[in-house]
């Protein structure tokens, strides 16, 4: 089924900052977190929320974790950096 309102990724690197800006000023750390690892990550909504916290804690900056993307069933690779290991802390 195809969705009526299709949803665009955002492109603009000020709109990116400012969707985080939003974000921390809501003091949603949840959200913010789910935010910076999905950019940084390039996963879907549907993907992200199926990570468990303790399958990314102890990544260190650098390391790689196989997840299998629920929509088109391939393996993907996210490699964990200074921003989404600070987000994740912060979580």
């Amino acid at each position: 089924m195809k969705s009526k309102n299709p949803v665009e990724p955002i492109r603009k690197l000020k709109d990116i900052e400012n969707v985080k800006k939003i974000l921390r000023n809501e003091k949603s750390l949840r959200n913010h977190c789910l935010f910076i690892c999905g950019i940084n990550w390039a996963l879907r909504a549907s993907d992200l929320l199926v990570i468990k916290l303790s399958d990314v804690r102890e990544l260190e900056i650098g390391q790689t974790r196989a997840i299998t993307e629920r929509k088109t069933g391939k393996t993907n690779y996210i490699t964990m950096n200074s921003a989404t290991r600070e987000a994740i802390a912060d979580f």
